[in-house]
């Protein structure tokens, strides 16, 4: 990229950072800024920027907290982030980076006033690099490029294991597909893809795991509805609330929509799929769609059920209740910059409405199927202890389980799946009076 265009493109990704510290995806900020720039050059740079960036947040945070003597207004400390990334990345364009940088803050009125500042920080690190980079590899945070609260939480939830699953963390997720059994089963579908040269292996009863990553549109089977892409401990879920044919089945908080299709996959049942997001519940309609599937969808707060319940009570409720994806940041290494400490209680509370809510819209002999993609116990396991508490009528009749991320390319699956994100499950049913 010339050196003409950098500005521009750190302005872009202040834009971007901004979205994410207002809680926004990286792809769902990029999305959103990319779609009024055509031109192919200039998309590539901002987003090769952008990820750039936010590889190495936790390193560009250390360096405007020891430099700074006060926290910088958000739009200064995104192209503070932007430009020390690309300092990091290219040591050897340190000019550049930071005459383009103060150009950019000049061009931006939320930072205009600080082009000075934001010059001083960028030429300091410059200079003290060296000592400041030994210093950054020696702090476990940097070295997880996670935020310090979110290393102490994961600590405080898993001990030993956390820096483990932190350093799997790092790596590449692979592709895990669940396999629709309506039209084949794992063991046939690994047959097909080794005929066509494609390595995969079982990760659980109807998952398959690629040995490497594809685009779905090169997956075979995928576009005719032989498979979709799902993780084993998600496709877990579904499989513990174990769907009956003729059952009334309700999946609360249903984007994308892959359990809901694995649920039908298994069991003729009478679905309904509630989601608050309207482009995400147009998704549920995409996945249904693609698979030859119906349900009744229905675009609404799952919590306000007067607009959506038609007072029939549900066999079966899975709750894949919102959280704070700390178990899936491997697949979504933005995830632990998308929060504040404080959202975990917050949303500890959510989880806690949804339940509390949707629990009477069981019938007496049916159960509840609580799940979120997070390793911390607020979400989890401590969630499920105080349902109980409060509900004397309901138990778990299997114990509550955390499938922790590993790393298992032997394909020797037996029982257990081969989980690579974080997920938390728990069955709930009516004691017997």
């Amino acid at each position: 990229m010339s050196s003409a265009n950098l500005a521009t493109v750190f302005l872009h990704s202040l834009d971007i950072q901004q979205a994410m510290m207002e809680g926004h995806s990286l792809d769902h900020a990029l999305e959103r800024d990319l779609k009024n720039v055509e031109d192919p050059v200039l998309r590539a740079a901002i987003q090769a920027v952008s990820y750039d960036t936010v590889r190495h947040l936790a390193a560009s945070w250390k360096v405007i907290e020891h430099f700074a003597n006060r926290p910088p207004a958000q739009p200064v400390t995104a192209l503070l982030e932007t430009a020390i990334a690309r300092m990091i990345e290219h040591p050897d364009k340190d000019f550049v980076t930071v005459d383009q940088a103060v150009k950019a803050a000049r061009e931006n009125p939320s930072t205009r006033p600080s082009a000075g500042f934001i010059n001083a920080i960028l030429r300091r690190f410059g200079r003290e690099r060296d000592s400041l980079m030994e210093w950054l590899g020696e702090q476990e945070s940097v070295r997880f490029n996670i935020p310090d609260w979110w290393y102490s939480r994961y600590k405080k939830s898993m001990g030993k294991a956390a820096k483990d699953v932190l350093e799997l963390q790092q790596s590449k997720a692979p592709l895990t597909l669940c396999v629709n059994a309506r039209k084949t089963n794992a063991d046939a579908y690994i047959a097909e893809l080794k005929k066509a040269g494609i390595e995969a292996y079982r990760s659980g009863m109807y998952a398959v795991t690629l040995k490497e990553a594809l685009p779905v549109r090169e997956i075979p089977g995928f576009a005719e509805g032989v498979v979709s892409v799902q993780d084993a401990g998600s496709q877990l879920a579904v499989q513990t609330l174990d769907p009956k044919d003729g059952e009334i089945v309700l999946d609360a908080c249903a984007a994308p929509g892959g359990k809901s299709t694995h649920m039908l996959e298994l069991a003729d049942i009478e679905l309904t799929a509630v989601e608050i997001s309207p482009s995400r519940t147009e998704a549920i309609h995409e996945n249904l769609k693609r698979l030859g599937l119906e349900a009744t969808v229905r675009n609404a707060d799952a919590a306000d059920i007067h607009s959506w319940w038609d007072r029939r009570k549900f066999d079966a409720i899975l709750l894949d209740a919102p959280c704070t994806a700390s178990g899936v940041a491997r697949r979504h290494p933005d995830i632990p910059w998308q929060h504040v400490e404080h959202d975990v209680s917050r949303m500890s509370r959510t989880q806690k409405q949804l339940l509390e809510t949707l629990w009477p819209l069981v019938k007496k002999d049916g159960r509840l199927l609580y799940c979120v993609c997070s390793v911390f116990p607020e979400e989890g396991k401590l969630q499920i202890e105080s349902f109980l508490r409060r509900h004397p009528e309901a138990y778990c009749p299997v114990p509550p389980r955390l499938l922790m991320p590993h790393e298992d390319l032997s394909g020797d699956w037996t029982e257990e799946p081969l989980v690579h994100d974080g997920y938390f499950i728990a069955l709930i049913k009516y004691r017997n009076n």
